[in-house]
């Protein structure tokens, strides 16, 4: 069997149901018609569409690198959002009205009025191009919408030059703003400057001379000062002096010594003979005599007159070497006494140099932090300072030049925007349509049988009894206890058609639970009886015939009508089937 067929069977149901109750759906569907011609032809209006390009740029300010680039996507996203936000302004609005003037030219009322500028506000807009988001491009798109298409140009145009001002005004406004507190800012950090300065002259008064050293020792922090130098220099020549002192300390004893014995004299150093020439000739001298002396003592006897002569000689020596130690001790004496005020004068330099950088350093400190808030301050006033010629030269700009840059004039399209006359009259032709299909559906049913039990079109069939086709268990056990009820016209009657045709509301004492809150059905017919054939029943779905009425008036036994009946339906199948 072609599984296409029961298809088939549901639309041809279909389309004789529709052609049955044709008012239910054709009404709705006039109406609908009606009612959208009469739409398109005295309330539409046509909606036309302008659309002007333009490009957003930053302020030409900054380095010069990015002269009127935006620095990212956020500043330049940001600053497009601010002007979509900005054409929304009800005071933008009604002064690009005033500019357009009346659609008519001339109105009787004031125009602009509050319904026209809230009317026109859903009109404007300001979008990205091809549905971009913002921040992608420096292109944004300014789209009005309008009756006419010269309205749609007049109305951006006024729009577009209220929006140039308007950005000019904010501009400036906010470049005031900036100004007044860049100058606040000014005046403050110059307060805070010149504080901080009366606080560094007192303390560079008070280091006097050393400022200088003060200074390098902040600017520099490590190395070789001039004061640092002088007392490294003091330093070395105090150590020098202490050597020497030492020095002319020892041969101040070695004198001492050899004027005690002047036999020790052969054993001096030779620094004390350098600084003494006249001690070094008279050893010289004494060695000479005594080799002389003893040279005639070892070839002669002591009594001779060279040897006594030679002795002689040497005891001079001796005598004047003692007298020349005399001398010789109090000039070392002398020396020793100016080496040590030497000293003591160098040490006196040293710690004199010494405390000076030991101030120098306490000082240090505090000298930094101020030098250091000297050039913050500094620093905070330059910046003040420039970025309030930048905000002054912002507010210049802002009433010369407009950060927006209109291209070309304004585009529409060739036919207005949205659904047209045509579109509209088809629109409501076919929600009127569906309106009515379903009306059609809802009310009238397409199968009767449908909700039904699968056995009760099943009646004459060999399986299953006629007497329990669509009956309950305890209906089948009631009629099987007692016999059939006589039929109206004396014959008896089968089981199964005593309440053939009756709902089981119509039955007595036979309700079921929830039956008296059930509604009637609509009396749009009487049921069709089982065996009957429905006319929106699917050919699956037809029960099998009943058996006629010759053969169920003719009298018989129950049971033998039964077994009858079953074989007569069994054989009425068989011949349908070949």
């Amino acid at each position: 069997m072609n599984p296409s067929l029961p298809h088939l069977a549901k639309c041809r149901q279909v389309l004789q149901l529709l052609k049955k109750h044709y008012l239910l759906w054709l009404g709705p569907f006039a109406l609908a018609t009606a009612a959208g011609l009469f739409y398109s032809l005295f309330l539409y209006s046509p909606v036309w569409q302008s659309t002007q390009s333009m490009i957003v740029r930053d302020e030409a300010m900054g380095g010069i690198s990015r002269v009127g680039r935006f620095e990212d996507t956020a500043s330049m996203k940001t600053a497009q959002e601010t002007i979509q936000d900005y054409v929304g302004k009800q005071s933008l609005l009604e002064a690009a009205l005033v500019e357009a003037g009346p659609e008519g030219g001339w109105m009787s009322k004031p125009w602009p009025g509050p319904g026209d500028v809230k009317s026109f506000k859903s009109d404007v807009s300001i979008v990205a191009p091809n549905g971009t988001e913002f921040g992608k491009t420096e292109v944004l798109h300014l789209q009005v919408k309008a009756g006419t298409r010269e309205r749609a140009i007049v109305l951006n145009k006024a729009v577009g030059d209220q929006l140039e001002l308007g950005l000019k005004e904010l501009r400036a406004a906010k470049a005031h703003s900036l100004i007044e507190e860049l100058e606040k800012t000014l005046a403050l950090a110059r307060t805070e400057l010149s504080e901080v300065t009366s606080r560094l002259e007192v303390v560079e008064s008070g280091v006097g001379s050393d400022l200088g050293e003060l200074r390098i020792l902040n600017d520099v922090g490590s190395g070789e000062s001039n004061l640092r130098q002088t007392l490294n220099q003091i330093k070395n020549e105090l150590r020098q002096a202490q050597a020497a002192q030492r020095g002319k300390q020892e041969q101040e004893r070695l004198l001492i010594t050899a004027k005690q014995n002047s036999d020790l004299l052969v054993a001096t150093s030779n620094q004390l003979l350098d600084s003494q020439p006249a001690l070094r000739r008279l050893k010289d001298g004494l060695v000479d005599a005594q080799l002389r002396k003893a040279e005639l003592t070892g070839k002669m006897n002591a009594d001779h007159p060279l040897v006594r002569a030679a002795a002689a000689a040497e005891n001079e020596v001796r005598l004047r070497l003692h007298d020349e130690l005399d001398v010789a001790l109090r000039g070392m004496q002398s020396d020793l006494q100016t080496s040590r005020a030497q000293v003591a004068s160098l040490e006196r330099q040293l710690a004199e140099v010494q405390g000076r950088l030991d101030a120098l350093a306490k000082l240090r400190a505090r000298y930094g932090n101020l030098v250091t808030e000297l050039k913050q301050r500094t620093d905070i006033v330059e910046r003040a300072q420039q970025n309030l010629a930048n905000a002054r030269a912002s507010e210049a700009g802002a009433r010369t030049s407009s950060l927006i840059t209109r291209l070309d004039e304004p585009e529409v399209g060739n036919s207005p925007i949205g659904p047209g006359r045509t579109q509209i009259v088809a629109g409501a032709g076919l929600g009127g349509l569906l309106l009515g299909v379903g009306l059609v559906f809802l009310m009238i049913p397409i199968n009767r049988m449908q909700g039904r039990r699968r056995t009760d079109g099943m009646a004459g069939s060999r399986q299953v009894d006629p007497s329990r086709v669509g009956r309950r268990a305890e209906d089948q056990q009631g009629l099987r206890e007692g016999a059939a009820p006589a039929s109206p016209g004396g014959h008896p009657q089968r089981r199964g058609e005593d309440r053939q045709g009756q709902r089981a509301s119509d039955r007595p004492g036979r309700q079921r639970a929830g039956d008296a809150n059930r509604p009637q059905r609509a009396a749009d017919g009487p049921p069709s009886r089982r065996g009957e054939e429905s006319p929106w029943a699917t050919p699956g779905d037809q029960p099998a015939a009943a058996p006629s009425p010759s053969r169920a008036a003719a009298p018989r036994d129950a049971s033998q009508g039964s077994r009858s009946g079953d074989r007569r339906g069994g054989d009425r199948r068989s011949s349908s089937r070949d």
